[in-house]
């Protein structure tokens, strides 16, 4: 399984290459790493919320505030996971980003089911699947339906085995499920899978 810490590495490479620190700056965005990699819950959801609430309505879908709202989204859930939330103060603080564009971490594709892997389920590539945890892989913040925006072939998905990509699309739903381990479970809809090395 690959870390959380990793994962965020790879988020912020991505970022950085994208030019979206013309909206959010080089020192907020670092910071905002470091709570996240520290599992920083409380600070982390602090920052992430006002980057957001600074961005002009007209930039609310670039890839900047797409990447800053699913670190938010991951916040909320730990923050849930520490008991500051309850399962709907936690929800609250993100349906609002339902219909906006998100996207998550690079993340490793995979033939066989795993966290914090791309997944296809029973060999069907309609809908993939995918999930977030902490390090320790012990919290589970979410698990994700990703609906391609493009048709993938199976024997397409089975050549990304292994590689790098991360998922952008529409948030279509989130919602709150499990009991044991309540996480959020989110739809992104119109989703690309963009390779985690794009210039």
């Amino acid at each position: 399984m690959k870390k959380f810490l990793i994962l965020l590495f790879i988020l912020s490479v991505a970022f950085t290459r994208s030019h979206a620190q013309e909206l959010v700056p080089d020192a907020q965005f670092s910071t905002l790493i470091g709570f996240l990699n520290e599992e920083n819950w409380p600070e982390a959801a602090k920052l992430s919320e006002a980057i957001l609430k600074k961005i002009p309505g007209n930039k609310q879908d670039d890839d900047a505030p797409a990447v800053i709202r699913y670190m938010h989204i991951i916040s909320e859930a730990g923050l849930k996971y520490m008991g500051k939330l309850t399962k709907t103060e936690a929800l609250k603080n993100v349906s609002g980003y339902i219909g906006h564009t998100i996207f998550s971490p690079s993340r490793y594709t995979s033939l066989k089911y795993g966290l914090n892997r791309i997944v296809s389920s029973d060999n069907k590539t309609d809908t993939l699947a995918s999930s977030c945890t902490n390090r320790k892989g012990t919290d589970l913040y979410t698990s994700e339906s990703i609906v391609p925006a493009h048709p993938v072939t199976i024997d397409e998905f089975k050549s990304y085995d292994g590689k790098l990509f991360r998922i952008g699309g529409v948030l279509k739903s989130i919602s709150v499920t499990g009991n044991m381990m309540p996480h959020f479970n989110i739809v992104i809809d119109k989703a690309i899978l963009e390779p985690g090395d794009k210039q």
